[in-house]
């Protein structure tokens, strides 16, 4: 219930808010060196961008036109802040996998002294989610009597729910070494929600946080398959 409240006054505040969308989500500094890791400098690579080619809803995401989505809320490319979102992409991960103070080093892009490239594809990153007009109206109707107004809408609208699905995928992620020689492969990395209820989106900029959200766990378990999996593949080589 209280998570429902919460994410009625994010969309109140949302609503004010004139600000395009980032790519970005906090994090918390770690200290996780790792004995086989510790010693490489590792360089993130530009990511390719697939998306345009294989991404779910890739002809509402990339449309250019104006539109009316007054059903249906997605991650529009074009309302993104710069720069562009792929390259926001590659940032955050950057920064994750920097966050946890695992390698000697992160850096974007290659720097003097890279021991190590990683290099991905992203083939998906999409978020798709209902607009619940009957707690648009509430929350809208709400507003305008000040703050009680607005917490009496949020309890009104707690229960009521939007169907959405997301999906964040990357191929082809690749470690290699200075010489070019890969070292580690991983053919595909998917996260996926079929439709699902979550909390009643009532503007579509909602979107783009939950997607933020989603793709923080995503990079989140890829760094663990690393952590997991890359070190015997350096002792080999």
């Amino acid at each position: 219930m209280k998570t429902r409240i919460f994410s009625a006054f994010a969309a109140s505040f949302l609503l004010a808010s004139c600000a395009a969308p980032r790519i970005q989500y906090p994090l918390v500094l770690e200290n996780r060196r790792n004995p086989d890791l510790g010693i490489f400098a590792i360089a993130i690579d530009s990511f390719v961008d697939l998306r345009a080619e294989s991404s779910p809803h890739r002809e509402e995401i990339f449309e250019q036109e104006e539109a009316d989505y007054q059903r249906e809320c997605f991650n529009k490319e074009k309302n993104y802040d710069k720069p562009p979102p792929i390259r926001q992409m590659q940032i955050a991960f950057g920064k994750h996998l920097k966050s946890k103070g695992l390698f000697k080093s992160v850096t974007l892009p290659v720097q003097p002294g890279t021991d190590l490239r990683l290099r991905l594809e992203v083939s998906s990153f999409a978020i798709s989610a209902e607009l619940n007009q009957e707690a648009r109206s509430a929350q809208m109707s709400g507003a305008s009597f000040g703050l009680v107004g607005a917490a009496l809408s949020a309890i009104a609208t707690s229960s009521m729910t939007s169907k959405s699905e997301y999906e964040i995928a990357y191929r082809n992620i690749r470690v290699i070494d200075k010489a070019g020689k890969e070292l580690y492969r991983i053919p595909e990395f998917v996260s996926r929600e079929p439709e699902t209820d979550i909390a009643a989106v009532t503007d579509c900029r909602q979107v783009y946080e939950l997607l933020n959200n989603r793709l923080k766990i995503h990079n989140e378990r890829l760094i663990e398959k690393l952590v997991n999996e890359l070190p015997a593949k350096l002792r080999v080589n």
